[in-house]
């Protein structure tokens, strides 16, 4: 075999596998553990709290390589003790930091939902916009052969497409699908395209919740206008409202379908939006 080939089989590196055939064509035996081999003498204790200590202070800035150089370690070493403490190098998350104001809207949003054993929950409607592209409705990952990677087919063209829904612990609206970006005339349509749906659900009146887009503020008049009683909603909490898991959940199901086109992208959005807003779902998700 050749040396790639033996990488791909027993899984490890080209570099490494190389090595070994030199050692082994000048008669070393790669099985034994050669003299000066064995493992190192741990670092000092201290050492290991000055590291983690550097880390919690200054995560951004602390890269294993950053860290051995500054400590005269190795990286191995330097990733071996922050693992050990448990701690993980992931990808980041940009947040954005609560003011002591954003803060207090928060918890008066939770009092008034949470009053009267949460009425105001069950007879909400909560709503919200999404946007999901073409190529990323395609799996990132699947089960397949070791020696092979599993190809997915690129789409000729990438299409964007956003939409608008509306959940309650009654049902939902239908999903509107659209194009571009969501202007203040854009989404007062969509309004007008399905109030009655809404009305239909809560036929004795609901509380509509939405976030403080330009675009929803824009449709205050109209939304006063037709005596829809509003949830006011806090700023930068996405995380309050059931929909925001509703949508991660639609594009994996999306992403499992594969579409390769607008229309199979579109028939796919509606085909499992229907699928996650039946009434025995909504029960785990309120």
């Amino acid at each position: 075999m050749k040396a790639t080939r033996i990488s791909e089989v027993i899984g490890v590196s080209l570099r490494t596998i190389q090595d070994w055939i030199h050692k082994t064509d000048n008669g070393i035996d790669v099985r034994k553990i050669q003299p000066g081999r064995a493992r190192k003498a741990s670092k000092s204790p201290s050492l290991q709290k000055n590291v983690l200590r550097k880390v919690h202070r200054a995560p951004l800035k602390s890269s294993t390589r950053k860290l051995a150089i500054q400590y005269d370690s190795s990286k191995s070493w330097i990733c071996e003790v922050l693992k050990n403490k448990g701690l993980k190098y992931s990808s980041t998350k940009i947040t954005h930091k609560l003011t002591k104001f954003e803060k207090e809207d928060r918890v008066e949003y939770c009092k008034e939902m949470l009053n009267k054993n949460g009425k105001r929950i069950y007879e909400a409607m909560f709503t919200d916009e999404m946007g999901i592209l073409l190529s990323d409705a395609c799996p990132k990952r699947a089960w397949g052969d070791p020696c092979k990677k599993v190809k997915i087919e690129k789409p000729v063209k990438d299409v964007k497409l956003n939409c608008w829904g509306g959940i309650s612990v009654n049902g939902a609206t239908f999903l509107h699908i659209f194009k571009g970006s969501l202007k203040g005339t854009v989404y007062q349509e969509i309004l007008e395209e399905h109030i009655s749906e809404m009305e239909e659900l809560f036929p004795d009146g609901y509380y509509y919740q939405h976030d403080k887009h330009s675009s929803h503020t824009c449709c205050e008049d109209w939304i006063k206008d037709h005596e829809i009683e509003q949830v006011p909603f806090p700023t930068y909490s996405p995380d309050l409202s059931p929909i925001e898991n509703l949508w991660f959940t639609l594009k994996d199901s999306v992403a499992h379908d594969v579409p390769k086109t607008e229309e199979q992208l579109r028939k796919s959005l509606q085909k499992n939006w229907e699928k996650l807003t039946t009434i025995q779902a909504f029960k785990t998700l309120f």
